[in-house]
């Protein structure tokens, strides 16, 4: 069952380019090139993504698709949003990253051997901002704030010696914001972002602040709200949100997001 709620955005006032500013400058010189390696059996917040919901956020794509679009996943996995895309992408340049070199299997490894496929065996944040893409797709790991203490996911791990912005993104956020905001200034403008996420940013703190975030840099087009059932074997709420880096509509009174409540895929 779906439903389907739409809501004038607010109107909003002009916002300066700095909030984008601070974000490139978090993210770029000021990070931790040397990522560390996962540890074995470390917990690196990977609940991986189902067949079924794969093709329904990649179907989320396919109104910004060009012939030669260049689309991101910053976090693989068993590389399930690649494999599931069907042959419009087939000339699409695609570049994947993971950090978990367990689960590249040499299956992945010979899908990235093809033309215009590029695999990135390393984190995510290690990416220069200079790299831009059309479309990106996700579904990034959540690891809540107090566990970012050691290890790959660690904060030292995503940032260095940034004490004069730590105030840019709340400390109690949890690694998929990271992800998010990172991904976005990654896109062209005009691109679009497809992601699934916990539902937990709807209702937290650190919520209020990524959806200030995303209004800020762009405007989400849709959220997809799953109840349950959206991870395999996992049975905890999550979103599928639509974002448009798209800064020039701020400003139009029309603007309006969709709000889906799916009970089940």
């Amino acid at each position: 069952m779906l439903n389907q709620v739409c809501e004038p955005y607010k109107e909003l006032e002009e916002v300066a380019q700095t909030f984008e500013e601070q974000l490139e400058l978090f993210f770029s010189k000021d990070f931790e090139t040397k990522t560390n390696k996962p540890k074995q059996d470390e917990n690196l917040g990977q609940v991986f993504t189902s067949p079924i919901l794969a093709k329904f956020m990649i179907g989320l794509l396919r109104d910004a698709l060009k012939s030669n679009s260049s689309i991101l996943d910053p976090c693989i996995g068993p590389n399930t949003f690649f494999s599931a895309m069907t042959e419009d992408f087939s000339n699409c340049h695609l570049k994947g990253i993971e950090i978990d070199l367990n689960l590249v299997t040499e299956e992945i490894n010979r899908f990235y051997e093809s033309p215009n496929r590029n695999l990135i065996k390393g984190s995510f944040f290690d990416l220069p901002l200079t790299e831009k893409f059309d479309l990106v797709i996700q579904n990034p790991p959540y690891v809540r704030q107090e566990l970012l203490a050691d290890g790959a996911n660690s904060k030292e791990s995503i940032r260095y010696n940034v004490s004069s912005l730590l105030s840019t993104i709340p400390s109690q956020s949890n690694l998929y914001i990271y992800f998010l905001l990172k991904s976005i200034l990654h896109l062209k403008e005009d691109g679009v972002m497809v992601a699934v996420i916990y539902d937990s940013w709807l209702y937290s703190s650190f919520g209020k602040f990524l959806k200030e975030s995303l209004l800020k840099l762009g405007r989400l087009e849709s959220i997809y709200h799953f109840k349950k059932s959206a991870f395999e074997n996992v049975e905890i709420g999550a979103t599928v949100i639509k974002f448009i880096k798209d800064k020039s509509n701020k400003k139009l009174k029309n603007n309006s997001k969709c709000f889906f409540i799916i009970n089940s895929l």
